[in-house]
């Protein structure tokens, strides 16, 4: 962390040059951290400006890569993956960007560029198709120059005459075989780079994954370490089968598996790609960055007229992110510590100060002032629950939460609490609350054999569409998302800006066991749990809480099922 934060605020002095001290310390602290409670409004403009910057730079760094694959000699972008392959998907933008994109939008292969190292990934063994087989050879070119690319930095560079490979989960004889084809002499080194205890893999000029690739819990880093050391990485999946130890090679590059079983019942369009593909698409569905560099741009202005009910062009950006965000949560990374993900940080840290000026209701809406709708969505888009500290809407979170829930006091030691489980997987009330701003720690004492769990905010099926709703009534995603709790003892922070009811998210459990959590910073609030035949003071406490109405929530958990509705 220490490292972190001086090579933070080594780049923010080059960034933020003409801010004061002050400023500069203000940056450094919640960059860091992900703390925005001292940023002020003043911040805002930086750091978008920051944020476009940034998104400019990953746009330029990925669309040149692409570019320098699919160059105008390449003539024919056609090709077919067929069902016997998967999906390789640019999942992590920052980092990965899709190469080949079938007609209906799926990613069939994908590029990395990760510090000086660079990925190339297929869906199917696309590798021996190109060394010997008469399959897709007009794809040929194309693969020839993504292969330079990978090797040597450049499509149009010369190949060298030898080249050092090592395999793990794949024939390198293939790769040989190739090689003889471009003119390449390939030595196969007997080296186990999927063990995180080797060395050899120095020695390597290209290291080749496929997915009989050795799982370990380490291999992710393992992978990730050698594309930071400059080391080109390939991965070939043969066919839709499922692999444990692929998905983490993957996961390196920033990219994800399609799931069990692959294309296996993909149509045509999900596994090719038309003739009419011309180079300029490739482009367009390489660019990642340039919608969203659109959308931050009219965040800068004041002087938007734009019925967003009807044009949406601006918002799709905002979803991906939030989509993105979403995932990165759902998976336990924390933003604020990934080496990757300085981007996203920024735009957090610009929806928390946007946030503090969010009124819900009223006259907000995706037909009126259109500065005031597109910043508000953008705010709610932008959220992380994973972190110790966010911003809260100051008169509350519309008809979602009353602004009093903000003021509510929550517990100041560690509670031990029980849960009931009633199936095998779902999501349970837990019978606390979490309090909008304020940090929730948890613990799990005793998972009772379920083989993962997570903490959410509220259960809500439905919660209206800022865009299509008359009102801006509410926060566009009220619930937060499912953030995982280790089953080891491992503390979890978690603060929600909209507060609501804590519930379990479980699965692999046994119904009627009792899971029990060690929780900090909850609130008790009018929850009636009828599976631990409450005693008479608790259910007067939670009538008490219900009269009050400050909390904005009612739950009820029988034996027959849950109820969560508002007051």
């Amino acid at each position: 962390d220490a490292v972190l934060s001086f090579v933070v605020a080594g780049l923010l002095y080059a960034e933020f040059g003409s801010s004061d001290e002050g400023d500069l310390t203000r940056y450094r602290a919640a960059l860091v951290s992900g703390d925005p409670s001292a940023l002020a409004a003043a911040d805002q403009p930086d750091i978008l400006t920051q944020a476009i910057q940034e998104a400019t730079g990953l746009k330029q760094r990925q669309l040149a890569a692409v570019a320098s694959i699919a160059d105008p000699s390449v003539t024919d972008f056609s090709f077919k993956l067929g069902t016997n392959s998967s999906d390789i998907t640019a999942s992590k933008n920052t980092l990965s960007v899709p190469l080949v994109v079938a007609d209906d939008g799926s990613h069939l292969a994908s590029i990395a560029l990760v510090g000086n190292g660079r990925g190339l990934a297929y869906g199917a063994n696309v590798l021996s198709w190109m060394a010997g087989s008469t399959t897709e050879q007009q794809h040929q070119p194309f693969f020839r120059r993504a292969f330079t690319w990978l090797v040597a930095g450049q499509g149009g560079a010369t190949l060298p005459t030898t080249l050092k490979v090592a395999a793990a989960g794949y024939d390198g004889n293939v790769v040989k075989a190739y090689g003889a084809k471009v003119g390449v002499t390939v030595t196969v080194q007997t080296c186990k780079i999927d063990d995180p205890a080797n060395t050899c893999w120095r020695d390597a000029e290209l290291l080749v994954f496929g997915s009989g690739t050795a799982d370990s819990a380490g291999l992710t880093a393992l992978v990730r370490s050698y594309l930071d050391a400059g080391k080109p990485v390939m991965y070939m999946h043969p066919s839709w089968v499922e692999s444990a130890g692929g998905r983490k090679v993957l996961s390196a590059m920033g990219m994800t598996l399609g799931g069990y079983p692959g294309n296996y019942f993909a149509g045509t369009a999900g596994v090719s790609v038309g003739a009419a593909r011309t180079r300029d698409d490739v482009l367009a569905k390489a660019d990642s960055f340039g919608a969203l560099i659109s959308t931050l741009n009219l965040l800068q202005r004041n002087d938007l007229k734009v019925d967003f009910s009807a044009d949406t062009t601006a918002l799709a950006p905002i979803n991906a992110l939030h989509t993105a965000l979403g995932d990165l949560q759902s998976r336990g990374v924390d933003v604020f510590k990934d080496p990757d993900a300085q981007l996203y940080r920024l735009l957090v840290l610009w929806a928390d100060i946007q946030r503090r000026s969010v009124t819900y209701g009223g006259t907000l809406s995706s037909k009126g002032d259109s500065n005031a709708f597109l910043r508000a969505y953008a705010s709610d888009s932008w959220l992380l629950f994973n972190r110790s500290a966010t911003t809260v809407p100051p008169q509350g979170a519309g008809d979602y939460m009353p602004a009093v829930a903000a003021t509510l006091p929550v517990s100041t030691s560690d509670e031990t609490l029980t849960v009931t489980i009633p199936q095998t997987g779902g999501i349970t009330l837990i019978g606390r609350g979490a309090v909008p701003g304020k940090p929730v720690t948890l613990s799990v004492v005793d998972a009772a054999g379920a083989a993962s769990l997570s903490v959410q905010t509220s259960h809500v099926r439905t919660w209206g569409n800022p865009v299509s709703d008359a009102t801006y009534a509410r926060p566009r995603r009220p619930h937060s998302f499912s953030i995982p709790l280790a089953t080891t003892g491992a503390t979890t922070t978690f603060v929600t800006p909209f507060g609501g009811p804590l519930m379990l998210n479980y699965s692999g459990a046994t119904a009627g066991t009792v899971i029990t959590l060690k929780l900090r910073g909850t609130t008790k609030y009018a929850h009636f749990d009828f599976t631990q035949n409450p005693s008479q003071a608790e259910l007067d406490e939670a009538v008490a809480a219900l009269k009050r109405a400050d909390f904005g929530w009612q739950t009820n958990k029988l034996v027959g099922g849950e109820i969560q509705q508002t007051i």
